[in-house]
């Protein structure tokens, strides 16, 4: 009797079918103790950031879309020198005699060049634009005049501020984890070039000119690019802030 089929009492569903153990992995993964853990880790994560951007000197704060540009440009030394160049003249005409600060700027050159100095310039001009509110006294057309003169100067300004570090990477990388769910949700409206499009502009981007730079920096880059856009944020901060990459990731 010992070559009767054996009875089948129960299937094995994970021999059968591999995939199926996937379920259980993600049952594990949203487990409270887990998720807790996680956001524990992202939590500590910009605390360490956030001291590490406090105590790092002004003088090496990326200047305005640093990180964005990185990818484009083909020497982000010689744009920021650049840029630092266009945020000494911006600063230079606040304080000018026909700037909306006129003589109400500090004294020295190098003050005016310091990473503080645009700041400082934005702080003195909400507080002259409050002043001169009050002083319209409820005219509304002086008001209105008023507004969009401060908020040009405002917007000037303010493309050149420095950021932390850390700061700059988050929020670039913000921008793009964003673009790319943007993307993802063109594909499911069948967009599939949203899967591919721009990729090759991302890899070839620091060799090109000044004509293929986007103002966003993301203008049209699909799930693809997106994706190499998140590795070139890292690379940024490895290759320009190398000992601040270091301690961050080490931290």
């Amino acid at each position: 009797m010992a070559d009767q089929p054996g009875e089948l009492r129960r299937i094995n569903w994970d021999e059968c079918f591999p995939f199926t153990r996937l379920f259980k992995t993600f049952r594990m993964a949203i487990q409270p103790a887990k998720l807790g853990l996680a956001l524990a880790g992202v939590i500590l994560m910009g605390i360490w950031g956030g001291l590490l951007d406090l105590v790092w000197p002004n003088s090496l704060e990326p200047v305005g879309p640093e990180v964005s540009l990185y990818w484009q440009v083909a020497d982000v030394g010689t744009w920021r020198d650049a840029q630092k160049a266009q945020r000494l003249a911006a600063v230079q005409d606040v304080y000018g005699p026909a700037g909306l600060l006129q003589g109400k700027g500090p004294g020295g050159l190098e003050e005016l060049r310091s990473s503080k100095a645009v700041g400082q310039a934005l702080a003195k001009l909400k507080a002259e634009y409050a002043d001169a509110v009050t002083q319209a006294q409820g005219d509304e057309s002086k008001i209105a005049a008023l507004a969009q003169r401060y908020r040009a100067e405002h917007a000037r300004l303010a493309a050149f501020k420095t950021r932390g570090i850390f700061s700059s990477f988050l929020r670039y990388e913000q921008q793009v984890v964003l673009n790319l769910l943007d993307q993802a949700r063109s594909v499911l409206m069948l967009d599939f070039e949203a899967v591919t499009r721009g990729t090759e502009a991302v890899v070839r981007g620091r060799r090109g000119g000044a004509e293929e730079q986007r103002a966003d920096g993301f203008g049209h880059i699909g799930i693809i690019g997106s994706v190499l856009m998140m590795y070139r944020g890292v690379q940024w901060m490895i290759a320009e802030h190398f000992l601040f990459a270091v301690l961050f990731l080490l931290g």
